[in-house]
């Protein structure tokens, strides 16, 4: 029925505008395919950065009641951090120039790159190692990570960058010492389309 095809094109609002955004430069004639955007939304959305921040999730809630064990002042991946801090910068005058698609692809390299960081750094096996420490500052800092990279995605699919769990999440970009606390409850940020 119409009423439930508007429905539909309601909750898939943000993904349709990510996968404009993402495929059509500003200006240019750009093709839409139900196959491409199903492609680009579970590529970049579901599998990227939403399995990320699941797989992260699940560890916490595991191994530390739910809680963001390390305070960002104690934490020492720094380089990782200041890359996605860094993000905002890079971000920024690609928005002002109208390169939408640009500024997402800066977006999605900083998430390939905590997507590696989380591979390298093997929280799971440090785990496994009783490594608690080791273990809490990669989550941790995977935490802070997904905090910022939620608060520039607000522009692009605000729904569903306020679905990133972040208990603390600031407008500030750079914070010096982030309370412990505890994370809330994580809804899917892009159910995997077939």
């Amino acid at each position: 029925t119409s009423s439930s095809a508007a429905s539909d094109v309601y909750k898939r609002q943000d993904q349709l505008r990510y996968f404009l955004l993402r495929e059509v430069t500003l200006g240019q004639d750009g093709d839409f395919s139900e196959k491409s955007f199903i492609k680009r939304v579970n590529s970049d959305l579901s599998n990227n950065l939403g399995n990320l921040i699941q797989r992260t999730l699940k560890l916490l809630e595991k191994h530390f009641d739910n809680k963001i064990p390390s305070k960002i002042s104690e934490l020492k991946n720094v380089e990782i951090l200041f890359d996605t801090y860094k993000l905002a910068t890079l971000v920024k005058p690609k928005i002002e120039n109208f390169e939408y698609n640009k500024a997402l692809e800066s977006i999605l390299n900083q998430i390939d790159q905590l997507n590696q960081f989380i591979d390298n750094e093997k929280p799971w096996e440090s785990l496994k190692k009783n490594d608690l420490s080791k273990a809490s500052e990669t989550l941790s800092t995977l935490i802070e990570c997904f905090r910022v990279i939620a608060v520039i995605l607000i522009p692009f699919i605000p729904d569903s960058a306020k679905k990133i769990p972040s208990p603390f999440m600031g407008w500030r970009l750079v914070r010096l010492n982030v309370p412990k606390g505890y994370l809330g409850v994580f809804h899917p940020l892009n159910k995997k389309k077939d």
